[in-house]
């Protein structure tokens, strides 16, 4: 009787000790995704990104709040720059080194201004980037050229790691990868301005096609659209784009696209 007892203590004990191994692993499991997106944020923060098995796809990661931004065209850039850009006196410009700059540097500054976006206030406005790399300060000037010392000054990703960064630009989204004509899709955005449109771009000519027409004023800024493809479109690669007014212009402007989703017939 004694023998029983024992093996049953024993029993139990062992059962206690599988059971709290167990919930370890869940825990270590469970926990152990957004620990590495954080890190990989954390890593990845004020630098700019170039999706590499995504059309090269450009995004900087902002460096106190780790979210993404798209950089698809040159207004997206000039967009960005005033949007998120720090202002900074022309006396602490200076101390901001250029590449072969000789003149003395404020490394406190530097350290806390890398991977920011700088306005010069106190001039015309224009726009830095300070290297989280080496510290360097890199002139953005006109969109297009912003556009294009982004993606020089990009760093590789793959597609899963990007995903794990969360994105804090205004967004739109299509969930299936791939369409059929003639069937309906569904379309999700968010951080919408208050008047806006939804066009489908053809990718390899730029041909555009309203969604959303004549609906700008009734879209809420978070939602969703059931889309039926119409039997007249052409097989190929799409994006999403979402439009709205741009400040000083007429007409509407893009403000953000989303991934390539192949149209194929059913």
């Amino acid at each position: 009787m004694a023998g029983d007892k024992d093996n049953f203590r024993r029993f139990t004990i062992d059962s206690i000790k599988n059971i709290f191994f167990a919930l370890a692993l869940l825990i270590i499991f469970v926990d152990a995704s957004p620990v590495y997106a954080a890190s990989l944020a954390d890593r990845l923060s004020g630098r700019f990104l170039i999706q590499i098995e995504h059309y090269g796809e450009s995004w900087w990661v902002h460096p106190r709040t780790r979210l993404r931004y798209y950089l698809g065209r040159p207004q997206d850039a000039f967009n960005l720059m005033r949007a998120q850009g720090i202002g900074i006196s022309n006396k602490d410009i200076e101390k901001i080194p250029l590449i072969g700059s000789t003149a003395p540097v404020d490394r406190a500054l530097v350290d806390r201004l890398k991977g920011n976006i700088v306005l010069q206030v106190e001039s015309r406005g224009e726009a830095w980037y300070i290297n989280p790399v080496d510290g360097m300060r890199f002139y953005l000037g006109r969109p297009a050229d912003a556009l294009a010392h982004m993606r020089n000054l990009g760093l590789g990703i793959k597609d899963s790691d990007l995903n794990q960064i969360r994105r804090g630009d205004i967004a739109i989204v299509a969930r299936e990868s791939s369409w059929k004509i003639g069937e309906v899709y569904q379309i999700e955005w968010v951080n919408a301005p208050k008047i806006f449109a939804i066009d489908i771009e053809r990718v390899n000519d730029g041909s555009l096609f309203f969604i959303t027409g004549g609906m700008e004023a009734r879209l809420p800024q978070i939602g969703v659209y059931q889309w039926t493809i119409p039997q007249t479109f052409l097989p190929g690669k799409y994006r999403l784009i979402l439009l709205a007014p741009q400040e000083g212009q007429s007409g509407m402007g893009g403000i953000a696209v989303s991934d390539i989703i192949n149209v194929v017939r059913p």
